[in-house]
């Protein structure tokens, strides 16, 4: 076994151990698993420890529900960084 060969079985170890680098979360996000797919997925990723939230969190959901939630989050971008009005009072405190 060659010095490259080794390599590549530790890579593919890795991956197999590492369930956030599974492609199939892509897919997943994108709806193209299958119901068997998809089923067989939840329980890979439930077998490493990651619970319904995730898929939650990744599912995919129609342009209107997406349009939705990406202006909702920048009305709460946009609240957060208003500047501060600007001060009216003199710098130099009241006339005399």
């Amino acid at each position: 076994m060659t010095d490259d060969d080794l390599l590549g079985r530790l890579r593919d170890a890795a991956r197999e151990q590492d369930v956030l680098a599974d492609p199939r979360w892509e897919a997943f996000a994108r709806g193209e698993l299958s119901p068997d797919e998809e089923q067989a997925f939840r329980r890979h990723a439930e077998g490493a420890g990651l619970g319904d939230d995730v898929f939650a969190a990744l599912r995919p959901s129609n342009e209107e529900a997406l349009d939705e939630l990406i202006n909702s989050a920048l009305r709460e971008v946009a609240a957060a960084h208003v500047p501060a009005a600007p001060s009216t009072a003199d710098p130099h405190g009241p006339p005399q």
